[in-house]
């Protein structure tokens, strides 16, 4: 099995890498935003098809869920603050022309409990000391 989280997109590595497993028969999974619509689906088959006519597609897909994946996004202390409000806006513009595809197998999206305060200021303590430390890092003279 080969699979892929982004980036399987026309004229990318990645796209050439599915390609190559398309041809070795092996199944193949893609995450990729692009395909969130019926017209991007579209473009896919017809690219796969192209070259190998009897590929089968089956589609599983994220419930349209923008409060629970909104919640999530924010409840993830794994990345910083402005990359969690970044995703919440993304999904507020994707909600609205997101579609599943007929037959798809829709999968529930579940919650991330909330973090602890303590555990909340701890993460932005240690996002921002990095961003410092990294600008420290580039002032120093390199050693040879």
């Amino acid at each position: 099995m080969w699979s892929v989280n982004e980036g399987v997109v026309p004229g990318s590595p990645d796209w050439q890498r599915f390609f190559i497993a398309l041809a070795e028969g092996r199944g193949c999974g893609v995450v990729e935003i692009r395909y969130l619509t019926e017209a991007g689906r579209r473009e896919l088959v017809e690219a796969v098809r192209k070259v190998h006519s009897g590929t089968i597609f089956n589609w599983v897909c994220f419930e349209n869920d923008s409060t629970t994946a909104n919640a999530n996004c924010l409840n993830d202390l794994s990345r910083p603050k402005e990359m969690r409000e970044g995703n919440v806006r993304l999904n507020q513009q994707w909600t609205g022309y997101y579609t599943i595809p007929e037959g798809a197998i829709i999968l529930r999206i579940f919650r991330l409990p909330a973090p602890s305060f303590l555990a909340s200021c701890f993460s932005e303590f240690r996002y921002r000391l990095q961003n410092f430390l990294n600008g420290v890092k580039q002032k120093l003279p390199r050693v040879r």
